[in-house]
C-alpha cells in the first residue's frame, strides 16, 4: 500500500502542503504490489546469514533484533548479516535501536537506518498527544476523534478533575514510555490518581465491538520509507490480539478482560493447551473475512478506510517534529525509514480509535501456522521499497 502527498509548492508553507492530502485522506492509501526485489536486495547470497566483511561486493545489514522474520527476511533478500562493531561506512542496512546522531549523520545515500531522528513523537504516549494537539490547533475537525479524549499528567490534572460524568464515566491510565500493557489500570475514581504523576489518562471505550464477548485489537504494521516527501506503505497482513477473558461493561473488569496485550493475556494460557494462543491471536486477513462476513462489505470497507485516514493523519501530525530533525542529522533525506505498528480499538459501531504508535512493533510469529507464517515473512517486500524511493 503506498502514500505520497506533493511536494511543497513554490511559495507555500507547510500548512499548504499538508491540507491537500488531509482532504482525500481515506483514499490515499493505494495498492502497490512488489514481487521482484530491488536496490540492494538483489543479490542472493547461498552463505550463511552471519559472515565477516570480505569484499565490497556484497551487500550487509546489522541488526541487534534477533526475531526470526526480520533475519529470514533480511536473508532472503541477499544481504548478509555482520556483527563487527566497526561496520559504520559499509553496512548498506541498520536494523537497530536509535543511532546515535552522528552515526546517521555520517551514513551516505546508499545506507539506510530503521528509525527517522527524534520518531519518539509518536512512539511515546504523551508526545503522540502532542503532536495530534498542534495539528488539531491548525486543521480543527479534520482531527477530531482521532484518539480517545485524552488528559497528560500531571499538565491536565485539574481539568481531568473538572470533568463530567460522575461515578458512571470510566477511564484508563497509562504510563507514557511503557510496552506490554505495563502500569495500566483503570480508573473508577478520579481521587485515585497521584496529581504529580506523569502519565496520560483516557476516556475509556466502554462498549467497544466484541467478538464472541471477548475485547480485541489491531495491530497494523505501517513503513514510512520517507516524510519529505511523506511515502507511507501499509502492509495487508497484521495481528489481531484478543483478551482472554470475556468482557462485561456491567462488572468489575480484570486486566485479562480488558487488556489485549498478549505478552499479559498468554500468562493464562494453561501448560497443558498450547494451541490456545491460536483463540488470542488472529491474522488481520482472517479478522477482515469475518467481518465482511458478519457485517457485510460495505461496514468493512468503511471501517478500513477510516483506519488509512487515521494512519495518514498520525503521520502527518508527526511531520513537523520528525522532518526537522532529519534536515539537521542526515545528508540525505533517504537515509532513514521506519517500521511502525499502529495499535487501533473499534467501538461498537465499528469506528476506530487509535491506542498508541510502537517505533519497534514487535515481530513475534510463534502462534502461526507455517501458512501464515510464510505469508508474514512477505515483509520483504515492504523492507524493498526502502531502497526504492
Amino acid at each position: 500500500m503506498s502514500f505520497l502527498p506533493r511536494k511543497n509548492p513554490k511559495g507555500r508553507g507547510r500548512n499548504e502542503r499538508i491540507k491537500q492530502p488531509l482532504r482525500n485522506a481515506s483514499n490515499s492509501l493505494n495498492c502497490r504490489p512488489v514481487h521482484k526485489p530491488v536496490g540492494p536486495f538483489t543479490k542472493k547470497s547461498s552463505k550463511s546469514d552471519t559472515e565477516n566483511i570480505e569484499s565490497d561486493t556484497k551487500k550487509y545489514y546489522k541488526t541487534s533484533w534477533e526475531r526470526q522474520v526480520i533475519r529470514e527476511s533480511l536473508k532472503t533478500s541477499g544481504l548478509v548479516r555482520t556483527k563487527k562493531k566497526k561496520a559504520t561506512g559499509m553496512c548498506t542496512l541498520y536494523w537497530t535501536h536509535h543511532l546515535p546522531r552522528q552515526t546517521i549523520r555520517n551514513l551516505h545515500e546508499g545506507q539506510r537506518a530503521n528509525h527517522f531522528p527524534d520518531s519518539w513523537c509518536v512512539g511515546r504516549k504523551d508526545r503522540l498527544i502532542k503532536c495530534i494537539e498542534k495539528a488539531k490547533r491548525n486543521f480543527h475537525h479534520e482531527y477530531d476523534e482521532i484518539v480517545p479524549k485524552t488528559y497528560l499528567l500531571p499538565r491536565d490534572y485539574n481539568e481531568f478533575k473538572k470533568a463530567g460524568g460522575g461515578k458512571k464515566k470510566i477511564f484508563i491510565l497509562k504510563p507514557v514510555a511503557s510496552s506490554c500493557g505495563k502500569g495500566i489500570k483503570l480508573l473508577r475514581n478520579k481521587n485515585d490518581v497521584d496529581k504529580s504523576r506523569k502519565c496520560i489518562i483516557q476516556r475509556y471505550i466502554k462498549f467497544p465491538y466484541l467478538i464472541d464477548g471477548v475485547k480485541f485489537d489491531l495491530r497494523l504494521y505501517v513503513l514510512v520509507t520517507s516524510f519529505d516527501p511523506l511515502r507511507i506503505y501499509l502492509y495487508r497482513e497484521g495481528i489481531v490480539r484478543f483478551a482472554s477473558k470475556p468482557y462485561s461493561p456491567t462488572t468489575k473488569a480484570t486486566k485479562y478482560s480488558y487488556l489485549t496485550n498478549f505478552s499479559v493475556n498468554k500468562k493464562v494460557i494453561p501448560s497443558d493447551e498450547p494451541g490456545k494462543s491460536h483463540d488470542i491471536k488472529w491474522t488481520l486477513c482472517r479478522f477482515w473475512q469475518y467481518i465482511r462476513d458478519v457485517e457485510g462489505v460495505e461496514k468493512t470497507e468503511a471501517c478500513r478506510a477510516k483506519i488509512k485516514d487515521i494512519i495518514i493523519k498520525t503521520l502527518i501530525a508527526a511531520d513537523p517534529e520528525i522532518t526537522p530533525a532529519l534536515r539537521g542529522s542526515t545528508r540525505s533525506r533517504k537515509c532513514c525509514f521506519e517500521l511502525y505498528g499502529f495499535d487501533i480499538i473499534l467501538d461498537k459501531s465499528m469506528k476506530p480509535w487509535l491506542l498508541e504508535v510502537n517505533i519497534s512493533p514487535s515481530l513475534m510469529v510463534s502462534f502461526l501456522s507455517n501458512s501464515e507464517l510464510k505469508k508474514l515473512y512477505s515483509i520483504q517486500t515492504l523492507m524493498q521499497h526502502i531502497c526504492n524511493d
